[in-house]
């Protein structure tokens, strides 16, 4: 009896399992094709019929996993973290990593966020900040301190301030709260003026003066 009571949760497990699998696989495929799409036609442009014919599920189906175009937009950001954290894994576990300051480690960390958040044009960054403005839920989770983003720039401002490369007199939530700030501008900047510079010419001139004046340096010329 206990044998055929154990068989019977481990099928029910492995069932289970399988089931939660196959879910997590079609989400994926869903925000995959989606963002597709909005890259291909602009998100204002694309229908879930749309999505959900490509996808090559129901709509019913796709509502089951997101209500609505805008729960792609919240997925999005969690989608960012994880290559945020990927990229910086690889950046400070690279052979030259020993060689380069916390300085230089924050401007390519900040070069590539940027560089990420264009992928889907500028019409889609339009859409996230619009959103961003128009439902409060959607600001918190993408401004939330507990994202991955935020901790990767706490942790190396307060690695900079440790080895002395960055200024101490400023606390490392406005440092963290100042560059952020800069990066959403040359987002916005770069949306608006549809710019023909690609993010990284278009970001890196305004990110070298700030990074050059949080550098322990600038404030000892002070």
């Amino acid at each position: 009896m206990i044998i055929v009571y154990f068989r019977s949760v481990l099928v029910v497990y492995i069932k289970s399992n399988k089931r939660k699998l196959q879910a997590q696989g079609t989400k994926k495929k869903i925000f995959d094709v989606a963002h597709q799409k909005f890259r291909e036609k602009g998100f204002n442009n694309v229908t879930i019929e749309e999505i959900a014919e490509s996808a090559e599920i129901s709509v019913g189906s796709l509502y089951h996993h997101f209500k609505n175009k805008y729960e792609l937009l919240i997925a999005w950001h969690a989608r960012l973290d994880e290559l945020y954290c990927n990229y910086f894994d690889k950046l400070t576990t690279s052979p030259d990593s020993k060689d380069k300051n916390t300085l230089e480690i924050i401007k390519e960390m900040m070069l590539y966020m940027n560089e990420t958040c264009i992928y889907y044009g500028a019409e889609y960054i339009g859409v996230v900040y619009s959103y961003m403005l128009s439902n409060p839920d959607f600001a918190k989770i993408m401004t939330d301190r507990r994202r991955t983003y935020f901790k990767i720039m706490t942790n190396l401002m307060k690695e900079g301030q440790k080895k002395g490369e960055i200024r101490k007199d400023i606390p490392v939530k406005q440092l963290v709260t100042d560059i952020t700030i800069i990066s959403r501008g040359c987002l916005t900047d770069w949306a608006i003026e549809s710019s023909p510079d690609d993010m990284r010419t278009h970001t890196t001139s305004v990110l070298g003066c700030y990074l050059r004046g949080i550098a322990s340096s600038a404030a000892d010329e002070q």
